[in-house]
């Protein structure tokens, strides 16, 4: 992308002061056995990735371990990268937060608020078409990508005017309504799956229809399989899509940016078949699960899933996949998973997870609806597309200086004072 601002790496924004990037505690300095139920919360990604962080989590350090800790606080204004597994989002420490610090999976960058606001450079780092060919270009690890803080610091940054900057941030903020919006959509469909099942099925915590239930293990034609321990590599046609962790949506869908192959010669071992089940086993998204269709294409998986395969005389795909978008799902993960520095449920302990075997022919009615249901999605998929494209023509032009050149033409006598202060202060290094 040719930029008509000036660029200058990611470092050049923070303030001046020795920590303002940081990434949080790692090793002896924060240890499982250091955690409480109450005190100093522990920010960790999933508070980046569902936007809160006050009443997220249950990570707590004491006010004591605080104090041998508190260079790793978070402030509001603050920014914090997540580091590893799910790279490169970004979130903004709000007003009003509760005394925090951050994990060891997040990074901290304090902005130069004289020479960017935390909402642009939020911005450039999560939608950036150049900052995130590098981010995920450099990310190290064959299965759980990770960056570290040279990288970040590297990141290239297109840098116009605070003034520009929040012109910019209010178009972006319009578009990205829209894609609100078609979450929220995701949200109610979700909803929708979830009454259906619970009028066939009543609510898998009461068992008020006194069904049988068995280990997940018991109803499976095979043990559970781990996925593939390899590297990615940019994907191919002809070629299988290697699936990860981080290509499940919150819907349990695959992503359809950013498709990566799988550098192995002999992967037909993870190949996927219709109905089978994925099971996350490890970071912040413990738990998630995705079911293959034949419709997502010739796909492998990658090794922190794994993936189970039912019996079809006992118990139908799409009947376990909405299973595992239940509370009932959800509250047996949270219970299961080994909370240290990396969540994990391994292949074991989900065989151990307790499901309601209804009589297969109510499951058959019951995934006829799931099917249409499904249909409709795959309908609704194609013009997220559509919208998804808009989107990215408008990041581009944004950070190429396109989007607002002719409201700089219009203001630039009273924009001139403002360039030439930021220069100065990219000069001279200081706030």
């Amino acid at each position: 992308m040719i930029s008509t601002y000036k660029v200058v790496p990611l470092e050049k924004l923070a303030n001046s002061e020795r920590s303002a990037i940081k990434i949080g505690p790692f090793g002896s300095q924060l240890k499982k056995e250091d955690l409480t139920t109450s005190g100093i919360h522990v920010v960790g990604i999933e508070n980046i990735l569902n936007d809160q962080f006050d009443g997220l989590g249950n990570r707590y350090i004491s006010q004591e371990k605080f104090s041998t800790l508190k260079s790793f606080e978070i402030r509001p204004g603050d920014i914090l990268i997540t580091m590893m597994g799910t790279i490169g989002e970004v979130g903004i420490v709000p007003d009003g937060i509760k005394t925090s610090i951050m994990d060891s999976h997040l990074l901290r960058f304090r902005p130069n608020t004289k020479i960017c606001t935390p909402e642009y450079v939020k911005w450039l780092i999560k939608e950036s078409a150049a900052t995130k060919q590098v981010l995920h270009g450099k990310a190290h690890g064959a299965i759980m990508k990770g960056l570290n803080s040279s990288i970040v610091k590297k990141l290239p940054a297109p840098l116009p005017i605070v003034s520009e900057q929040k012109h910019i941030v209010s178009i972006l903020n319009k578009i990205d309504s829209i894609r609100i919006k078609r979450d929220e959509y995701n949200v109610k469909f979700d909803e929708l799956l979830s009454a259906i099942f619970y009028k066939f099925f009543g609510d898998p915590a009461t068992n008020p229809m006194a069904w049988t239930y068995k280990p997940l293990g018991e109803v499976c034609i095979q043990k559970p399989q781990y996925g593939a321990n390899a590297s990615s590599k940019n994907f191919s046609k002809g070629e299988p899509r290697y699936v990860r962790i981080t290509d499940i949506n919150e819907q349990g869908r695959l992503r359809q940016d950013e498709k990566r192959g799988i550098d192995l010669a002999d992967w037909d071992e993870y190949k996927l078949i219709d109905g089978d089940l994925l099971f996350a086993r490890s970071g912040a998204t413990v738990g998630k699960t995705y079911l293959y269709r034949n419709v997502d294409g010739l796909c492998v998986y990658a090794g922190y899933l794994i993936r189970f395969r039912t019996d079809p005389n006992k118990i139908l795909p799409r009947f376990l996949f909405a299973l595992t978008r239940t509370p009932y799902y959800k509250a047996w993960v949270t219970s299961k998973k080994r909370v240290a520095a990396q969540p994990n449920i391994n292949g074991q302990e989900y065989s151990s997870f307790r499901i309601p075997v209804p009589p297969i022919d109510l499951q058959k009615k019951f995934t006829v609806i799931y099917k249409v249901l499904e249909n409709i999605e795959i309908c609704k998929e194609t013009k997220d597309e559509k919208i998804k494209d808009l989107f990215l023509n408008v990041v581009y032009k944004a950070f190429s200086g396109e989007l607002t050149s002719k409201w700089r033409t219009e203001h630039a006598k009273e924009l001139l004072a403002e360039t030439r202060e930021q220069e100065m202060l990219l000069n001279c290094g200081k706030d």
